[in-house]
């Protein structure tokens, strides 16, 4: 994964100019790295063809000049060779030598500044007040471990044998061999060692050009020293602090290792400048904890990394402390906790990408850097860990991928969508803070309009029903506009306490509006404690994709006969909660109708509870207006609905233009202060059921029949068991909401149902006694011949005497509906058979 070359905050460069010698320093670091860099990839073919060998010498040459001249001097091939070979390569080997000798140059000035800065010789600056400045400490350590890094890579882009010919050549042609920094220059493009060793578990990796792999690279580095104390400074600053405080920018303790990664790569440069780190068991197992602890595949310059499983195998006390960490299970764990989330994050980021605006930065900008942040955390440890040159550490690495279906497309679309958010919203930042101060006054603005308004919700010269006249709140109100009146853009500190004080204090006012709804809540002892009261009024639209799973799922289990249209649902959370469960319950127990059907008899109760609830409210709001001088208001509402009924209509026609229906809004919003909207008779979705609904809650409802007793003296159903917790009126409140919520023609088609399964019930009653065979109902069956069978069958299969037992109960059941949910009985009577209405009658 490619890393930016030693990243410094933002400020570090306004900082840096108190130390402009160290900003000097890492500046012609990199300058010198990126030359290395572009001559590596452009070195002259010629030195690699076999045909130059003879007029190309390494570093023996120098010993003996003369001999190695001889060869050449009459020989007319070569010395065609030497003359195509300066003509072509030798600006390439100029600017090769340049660079040698700026390097070279570049670590005699920096040591001498370090041992001046050492001993003090800056007026302005010493070395410990270098160490405890964060810009200067970071500048510091950059321009000693950059400096390790061109060596390194050095090595790693051109090889010895190339180096020490480029010099040579170099040195012959433009005869310098009395250049002051010679001696220097050699050591430096000297040869260090063959074609590194090959460990035991490496193998060829795809990525090998960007992994350094060098034998023994402290040989390499130690020969360009840098002053001990400074270096032992450096060393237990980076070991212990947090040189570039990117610790407050990663909160999880996970993410720690990628906090601490910039000055991780300069600490692994560096061990290799001291003698003995390396070597010691206790420290190393230190580093490792902090910095390598699951990532040991280390950049150390842009896409150039290192692999500590193979870099550190010469080192025995830092190769134990590794592997104590990085054990295979170890390996495989971490692997699996990054590919597990890369799904997730993909869904995230589509969700936010198409989502984000300026209005969406600012209400979600903690969740989008959490976003962005742990995208980049995954992406930058699987990128760097499936190039590692450890072959089984790769194999295992990658072939987690493979079980989690994460190849390298995948990996690349959440490179590129974690990038297109990252770049929105910093772009979205950026034009928010450009326009801060005015957004900041015009919501000022906004704020002193909306406080007017409230104060005038108090004390005005008109009044609604809901509004109550009080000259304390009004003037604690306008106090509060003057204080928001008093905010200043500039002074940020005040302004935000004063902010946060007018919102306490409108939150306390809030409290005191909804004092008398909270009396009335805790009155209702009846309530299940785990049922919250907020439930009954929270408006909820979200609760829409998941109330229509549950009828999806409904209606697909019920033989795939039909698909269901988008339900839009305007109500309480409880339809979310409650009704969802309920229509799933269908589903599971259509097809097995001698299981319990328990949990939906629960969840119906719930939804009775809550609409009793709905009611009791309704009760005390009702009540309260008459008490509070609202009484001419309560008649006037009722009197405008009465008149609004009566042009239904024409409204439903939809011939009303838009301040009719903004009346109309506010007109039920008062109606539901004042108490007079019927809780039980509310609508919270638009469109029509699945086809098969009736159906089901009408062989619901037969399955309950045998779990209530008539109680004659009560008139009613009860339950014969104390431990049922399910009350009858709660279970058919519940069922005649959920029924109310669609047109009426589905609630007469149940009552049908109901109805047919009364006559069915006594027509095989009449079959076991003295019913000819044959005889039918045929002129009062309902035409469903399918759900008839259905109910047949339930009857056979019930009770002994299944019309002395479920007939009755029937009845009940459906008289108990009419009378919750306001239904005529004369729908019901006219459809029940004469010993029904015996029944009735008894």
């Amino acid at each position: 994964m490619e890393e930016p070359g030693p990243s410094r905050p933002a400020a570090s460069t306004a900082v840096g100019g108190d130390f402009p010698e160290l900003l000097g320093f890492c500046a012609r670091a990199e300058a010198l790295i990126a030359e290395l860099l572009l001559l590596s990839d452009r070195a002259p073919p010629q030195f690699a063809d076999r045909r130059f060998d003879s007029v190309l010498f390494d570093f023996r040459y120098l010993d003996s000049p003369g001999d190695f001249e001889s060869r050449i001097e009459g020989n007319i091939e070569l010395e065609a060779l030497e003359d195509q070979l300066r003509e072509s390569c030798g600006s390439y080997m100029q600017r090769f030598f340049s660079l040698l000798d700026g390097a070279v140059t570049y670590h005699e000035e920096l040591c001498s500044y370090l041992n001046d800065l050492q001993e003090g010789l800056y007026v302005h600056c010493t070395l410990d007040h270098v160490l405890e400045n964060n810009c200067a400490c970071q500048l510091l350590v950059e321009s000693m471990a950059l400096f390790g890094c061109l060596i390194l890579l050095m090595e790693h882009k051109i090889g010895g044998l190339l180096r020490e010919r480029l010099l040579v050549a170099h040195l012959r042609y433009e005869r310098c061999f009395s250049y002051p920094n010679l001696e220097q220059i050699c050591e430096l493009c000297r040869r260090h060692a063959p074609t590194p060793a090959t460990s035991a578990n490496s193998g060829s990796s795809p990525f090998s050009s960007d992994i350094i792999s060098i034998q023994k690279p402290e040989d390499l580095l130690r020969r360009f020293l840098f002053p001990e104390p400074v270096l032992d400074a450096v060393i237990t600053c980076l070991r212990n602090g947090d040189v570039y405080n990117n610790i407050r920018f990663y909160p999880d303790p996970q993410h720690r290792t990628t906090a601490l990664s910039l000055q991780a790569r300069h600490l692994y440069v560096l061990l290799f400048y001291s003698d003995d780190l390396l070597h010691r068991g206790l420290a190393m197992r230190e580093i490792v904890d902090r910095f390598f602890k699951d990532n040991w595949v280390v950049p150390i310059f842009l896409h150039f990394s290192v692999d500590l499983l193979v870099s550190w195998d010469a080192y025995k006390e830092a190769k134990l402390s590794l592997v104590s960490c990085l054990s295979p299970t170890s390996i495989h764990d971490i692997s699996l906790h990054h590919y597990t989330k890369v799904t997730h994050f993909l869904a995230d980021l589509d969700i936010h990408i198409h989502a984000i605006n300026k209005e969406y930065v600012l209400d979600n900008s903690l969740s989008l850097l959490s976003v962005i942040r742990e995208c980049n955390f995954t992406l930058r440890w699987l990128l760097l860990h499936r190039m590692t040159s450890d072959k089984k550490a790769r194999d295992l690495v990658i072939s987690v991928g493979s079980s989690q279906q994460v190849d390298e497309g995948i990996l690349l679309q959440l490179l590129l969508k974690s990038a297109k958010l990252e770049f929105e919203v910093k772009q979205l930042h950026a034009e928010l803070l450009k326009t801060r101060e005015s957004t900041w006054y015009e919501k000022r603005h906004d704020a002193l309009e909306c406080m007017k308004d409230l104060s005038q919700n108090y004390l005005g010269t008109w009044a609604a029903s809901c509004k109550f006249k009080n000259k304390t709140l009004k003037d604690w109100l306008e106090h509060l506009s003057s204080e928001l009146i008093s905010l200043n853009y500039t002074l940020i500190g005040s302004c935000g306490r004063t902010i946060h004080r007018v919102l306490s204090t409108l939150k306390d006012i809030e409290m005191l509006q909804q004092e008398i709804l909270l009396k009335i809540s805790t009155a209702m002892d009846y309530v299940n404690a785990e049922q919250p009261t907020h439930l009954v009024n929270r408006i909820n639209q979200e609760a829409l994709q998941e109330f229509m799973q549950g009828l999806q799922n409904m209606s697909n289990n019920f033989d795939d006969l039909m698909n269901l249209d988008i339900l839009h649902i305007d109500g309480s959370s409880i339809w979310q909660e409650t009704f969802t469960t309920v229509l799933e319950q269908f589903a599971k127990k259509v097809k097995l109708l001698h299981s319990s059907w328990g949990p939906l008899v629960e969840k119906l109760a719930t939804i009775g509870q809550l609409q009793l609830v709905r009611t009791l409210i309704s009760f005390k709001l009702r009540s309260a207006c008459k008490q509070i001088k609202a009484n001419t208001i309560t008649s006037a509402v009722e009197v405008l609905l009465s008149s609004l009924y009566m042009q239904k209509g024409v409204f439903e026609r939809g011939d009303e233009d838009e301040t009719v229906r903004v009346f109309l809004h506010n007109i039920k919003e008062q109606q539901n202060f004042c108490g007079l909207f019927p809780p039980l008779q509310v609508i919270y979705i638009s469109e029509d059921p699945p086809m098969f609904l009736t159906r089901l809650l009408s062989l619901f409802s037969i399955s309950q029949l045998s779990r209530y007793v008539l109680d004659v003296h009560l008139g009613n159903l009860t339950s014969p068991l104390k431990r049922l917790t399910a009350d009858f009126s709660a279970v058919i409140i519940g069922l005649g909401t959920l029924l109310w919520q669609f047109d009426s023609f589905y609630m007469t088609q149940y009552l049908q149902f109901m109805v047919q399964y009364i006559r069915t019930a006594e027509a095989a009653f009449n079959a076991t006694t003295d019913t000819p065979k044959g005889a039918t109902h045929s002129s009062e069956v309902v035409a469903v011949p399918i759900f008839l069978s259905l109910l047949k069958h339930l009857v056979r299969f019930s009770s002994v005497n299944p019309y002395a037992l479920s007939a009755p109960k029937a009845v009940f059941w459906l008289m108990s509906l009419c009378k919750y949910m306001d239904i005529s009985r004369n729908v019901v009577e006219s459809c029940l058979p004469a010993s029904a209405h015996a029944i009735l009658q008894s």
